[in-house]
């Protein structure tokens, strides 16, 4: 059995990162349901940091391929090296968001030391 690996991202992973995104960026499930347009789904998530900071990304390989960020595997020691990263550029901290009923997603980051700020907010769609 193949162990998974975090490194950080080179441009050669733009076009599997993107697919792995679609295929399961809404709570692990493919966004396909209720987003059809897959590079338009892509572009809003990924594109930003894949094209402007690629050296914040890290990816989750497996026999030298892709195979993304939410094998949970892969999810602790990419979210450490992301922390450090920020603590390494004295960043004055970290922002994320998640769905509110993505409860797996939740109890990760609580457990990686993230702490809930605000009311839940209400998305569309």
């Amino acid at each position: 059995m193949s162990l998974v690996d975090v490194r950080g991202f080179v441009a050669g992973d733009r076009e599997a990162g993107r697919d792995i995104f679609y295929r399961t960026g809404f709570m692990g499930e493919s966004a396909a349901s209720f987003w059809r347009h897959k590079e338009s789904w892509a572009d809003l998530w990924t594109s930003y940091y894949t094209d402007q900071e690629p050296e914040s990304l890290y990816v989750a390989t497996m026999d030298d391929s892709v195979v993304g960020y939410l094998d949970t595997a892969a999810m602790t020691p990419s979210t450490e090296r992301w922390l450090d990263r920020l603590r390494e550029v004295d960043s004055p901290g970290c922002h994320l968001l998640t769905l509110l009923e993505n409860r797996r997603a939740l109890r990760f980051f609580e457990k990686m030391g993230f702490r809930k700020h605000g009311d839940p907010t209400l998305v569309g769609g």
